[in-house]
């Protein structure tokens, strides 16, 4: 990965990174000799790109939610899960990690704001 790309944050710069590291992997020499290898190489690198973007993203939420439970601030601990959910959720719809990973991280980060609760 370039040194330039740094933990995105947003959208906007999920979509940078993304489209950055495409940059970087089609400007290498392609060893592929027929058309449709070319394309696959150039397919597989956008979407290698979009799913490191993703699922950065998805670990960017999962910290944020980490680091008010270890502050010991429930209600900001509710709020980022609330936030991260649908995102983590988003990762397994796209392909980029499985169900039961998603089902298994959320019942922990659930569990772990429940628990700050009643401390």
């Amino acid at each position: 990965m370039p040194a330039c790309i740094t933990e995105p944050l947003t959208l906007v710069a999920d979509m940078l990174a993304a489209f950055l590291l495409y940059q970087c992997w089609t400007e290498q020499k392609l060893m592929a000799n027929i058309a449709s290898a070319r394309k696959r190489i150039r397919q597989t690198a956008k979407r290698t790109a979009r799913n490191t973007a993703r699922k950065s993203r998805m670990r960017t939420f999962i910290k944020k939610v980490e680091t008010a439970i270890a502050a010991g601030d429930h209600d900001g601990a509710r709020e980022a899960l609330r936030i991260a959910q649908p995102e983590i959720q988003r990762a397994a719809t796209k392909g980029v990690i499985h169900h039961n990973t998603v089902a298994r991280k959320i019942s922990r980060l659930s569990a772990r704001v429940k628990a700050l609760a009643t401390a």
